[in-house]
């Protein structure tokens, strides 16, 4: 009796694991499609059943030993010490509009990110709840203290203007998430904070902001306002070559005007964001 309920008990086991390596390779394929089909339609279809697959797995699955290093097509974040799982994705609907969801796993727990219509050029003064949430690809994160980290995230705001944020997530004791934090100096106003960092540049541009591990700084680009390079694009703000950033001290970023005395050509970074693939997630941006 007991070897047959042995027995049983594996070709459950064996049925479970290939449902979840199943799961996987449908996560797999939507994402990639979600992120490279040409068709609008195909990818709008494609990120509803990615999201909706991503949701039933996490929730059929242990949080506690999970392992979502096969998500090719989402960006998947953890600091050192893997207290938390930060997971983003994007995909590019019509009309140059980007439809963005996220999770935070922490233990056994998930928080769900909810993309809300946020005015992208107000953020930089809102608390914001995971419900009520701006929407971002995060690519990077830096530990601050126990709890609060640094993110960095892109959100595709349209077919003029990109953005990119530098914002502070709080994992608070009771598993409950903050987003934004006053601790970023506004460069316009000296010795007054910002919940976050917003930097909108044009569409076609490359705008870097990261933290380099090496100067212990977070770097921007320096964005100066000129007319588009696309046609009826108006006014846009473009990088001129120079570099700014923000230096910690006492628990607040501190801006710095100018990190070098030259220009370059394209930004110092330490590592190249999110993956080294031909292709990246951040797709058809």
């Amino acid at each position: 009796m007991r070897a047959i309920y042995l027995f049983v008990t594996l070709i459950f086991f064996n049925i479970s694991l290939e449902a979840q390596d199943s799961v996987k390779e449908q996560l797999i394929f939507y994402g990639d499609v979600m992120v490279n089909a040409q068709e609008v339609t195909t990818r709008s279809l494609a990120h509803q059943k990615f999201e909706n697959i991503l949701e039933a797995y996490l929730d059929s699955t242990d949080l506690t030993s999970i392992d979502l290093g096969f998500l090719k097509w989402a960006s998947v974040l953890q600091p050192d010490d893997k207290s938390f799982t930060l997971i983003s994705w994007q995909a590019e609907l019509k009309d140059y509009n980007y439809a963005y969801g996220a999770y935070v796993i922490v233990g056994d727990s998930i928080v769900k990110f909810n993309q809300t219509d946020l005015p992208m050029n107000q953020i930089d003064a809102m608390m914001i709840e995971p419900s009520d949430w701006y929407g971002a690809l995060y690519y990077n994160l830096l530990p601050l203290s126990e709890g609060r980290y640094t993110i960095f995230g892109f959100n595709g705001s349209g077919k003029w203007m990109n953005t990119k944020i530098a914002d502070v997530l709080t994992i608070n004791d009771d598993g409950s998430i903050k987003l934004g934090a006053a601790i970023y100096e506004d460069k316009g106003s000296p010795g007054t904070f910002q919940e976050r960092l917003v930097f909108q540049y044009s569409s076609d541009a490359s705008f870097n902001l990261n933290y380099n591990p090496g100067l212990k700084l977070i770097v921007n680009d320096h964005l100066i306002q000129r007319i588009g390079r696309l046609e009826g694009q108006g006014p846009v703000n473009l990088p001129d070559g120079s570099y700014e950033g923000y230096e910690m001290k006492e628990g607040k970023w501190y801006y710095v005007e100018k990190i070098y005395e030259h220009k370059y050509d394209e930004a110092p970074r330490p590592k190249p964001v999110l993956n080294n693939s031909d292709k990246s997630i951040f797709g058809k941006n």
